[in-house]
């Protein structure tokens, strides 16, 4: 016991500083993170998944949720709705392009069927929540950008999840219904969005009595764990509703509720979340990310090689792509470097390493393959955006992203 007390006493201070050499080196903590794990886990066998039992995914969930929450809770509204057309043009533009470049070359390289192809292409469409909002907070993109990123990181979620398993049950049926999954997505989002905003309602109808509790911040979360759950199980994005849930409680001026007298116990005198709350919120998620990364890292096989260079191909395919769709469907407004930052973060999270298991689990054939190889996109993924980061901080780098988005606006207005 005092080995693993000692062990994760060690792996926060090292995630402190990991922390410290981002903000100085532009060289993101998560990669830290994340080759810790593959060392102490994959390589040294020191520590293996199984030791967390149902603990790993259970607390990497919770991570997830209390980073969307905690960027909803950072969004204002006017940011949103000048962000929101940027939004949907990235996050579809770079969904479909990327399903699209994931199948072709699982199908004709690997020789996987094509509906498992495009199920494994939307499970890697999207960008990861958990890896690209702490580093958008440290990168200082400009407040449209970062919000177009942090958007698109949140919404892709619902459209991996629901598109790839909708994929999956083609190909174990034999039947495809694209009006099925384009409804269940819409329904899954909206009916999402409505539940943490009402959600958001209920809360502050009751804040007054909330603010006499001893440990409010606590009670925040547990409710924030209450919002998320009831959503999962009534079959929406539980995501999306905590992302939701943060936004209405601190914009709840903005949206017009402060003119709700009639709730009952609605008086709002002060803030829904005040500084205190949110300089402790973020260090709970500091605390969640760290164990969310390195479990990603001890997660990883270490299997086929003979897929290395298929993934690699893979990765820098969907960088190209992501690249084009940057330039065709961000505003001319943006400026070179965030231009930049925006075509490179497009890193891989633990969602499409979980749906990668799911085919497994139904002992479809030859699912071993595609989940080692979902493995190896994600963590490339990951490296590559953390190595061309930092080079785009250099001369050399803004040198080639100016050229590359010359039409986009100077970076120095």
């Amino acid at each position: 016991m005092a080995q693993a007390v000692l062990l994760v006493g060690l792996l926060l201070l090292l995630a402190s500083l990991f922390t410290t050499l981002f903000r100085r080196t532009q060289i993101p903590d998560v990669l830290e993170l994340i080759l810790l794990g593959i060392l102490i886990g994959p390589v040294l066998h020191w520590v293996h998944p199984d030791d967390f039992g149902k603990a790993g995914a259970f607390m990497s969930t919770i991570a997830l949720v209390v980073i969307l929450f905690e960027s909803g809770v950072s969004l204002s509204l006017k940011a949103l709705s000048a962000s929101i057309r940027d939004t949907l043009g990235l996050t579809l533009g770079h969904f479909l392009v990327s399903m699209g470049v994931v199948a072709t070359i699982t199908h004709y390289w690997l020789g996987t069927p094509m509906l498992l192809s495009l199920f494994l292409g939307a499970a890697l469409g999207g960008t990861a929540a958990a890896v690209v909002i702490p580093m958008v907070k440290v990168l200082r993109l400009r407040e449209q950008p970062a919000t177009v990123l942090v958007l698109e990181s949140a919404l892709t979620d619902v459209l991996c999840i629901v598109v790839a398993l909708a994929f999956l049950d083609a190909a174990v049926s034999g039947l495809a219904n694209p009006g099925r999954v384009v409804g269940n997505i819409v329904t899954t989002f909206l009916f999402a969005v409505v539940a943490g905003g009402l959600a958001a309602v209920v809360w502050l109808a009751y804040l007054d009595a909330v603010r006499e509790l001893p440990f409010q911040i606590f009670t925040m979360l547990a409710y924030l764990f209450v919002v998320y759950g009831v959503a999962e199980l009534l079959g929406f994005s539980g995501g999306i509703a905590a992302f939701s849930f943060g936004f209405v409680i601190t914009s709840y001026d903005e949206l017009g509720l402060g003119r709700l007298r009639r709730l009952a116990h609605l008086r709002l005198t002060g803030p829904a979340l005040p500084p205190a709350a949110q300089e402790f919120l973020l260090e709970v998620v500091f605390v969640l990310k760290t164990f969310f990364f390195l479990y990603l890292g001890l997660s990883v096989t270490l299997g086929d090689r003979g897929l290395v260079l298929p993934a690699a191909a893979t990765m820098l395919a969907l960088l190209l792509g992501r690249g084009i769709v940057t330039w065709a469907t961000v505003s001319r407004t943006t400026s070179r470097r965030d231009a930049g930052l925006m075509a490179l973060m497009t890193p891989k999270g633990l969602a499409p390493a979980v749906l990668a298991a799911v085919p497994l689990r139904r002992g479809i054939e030859g699912a071993e393959t595609l989940q080692q190889f979902t493995y190896m996109v994600v963590i490339s993924s990951i490296l590559i955006v953390s190595v061309l980061i930092p080079l785009l901080q250099t001369r050399v780098g803004a040198g080639a992203c100016a050229a590359l988005f010359r039409r986009f606006a100077p970076d120095h207005s």
